[in-house]
């Protein structure tokens, strides 16, 4: 009876104990001899590629989202 409840949506939602922020990846990046671009606005990405084509080391794009915008299952 209680896994028909928790797949109904009768239980509460547990907390969790922790919460873990992502790190900088970009920075990260930089920290370790690659280049590192972090992306804020949808508009800065053409950039960013463009700039990551031009050097010749390894890149990291980084592309922060909206944890709140549903994205659609096209699978």
């Amino acid at each position: 009876m209680e896994i028909k409840r928790m797949f109904d949506g009768d239980l509460p939602k547990a907390e969790p104990r922790y919460k873990f922020n992502n790190p900088d990846f970009s920075r990260l990046a930089e920290d370790f001899g690659a280049v590192g671009v972090r992306i804020e606005d949808p508009s800065e990405i053409g950039a960013a590629i463009k700039k990551a084509m031009t050097v010749n080391k390894p890149v990291v794009i980084e592309v922060l989202t909206d944890p709140e915008v549903f994205i659609p299952n096209y699978i």
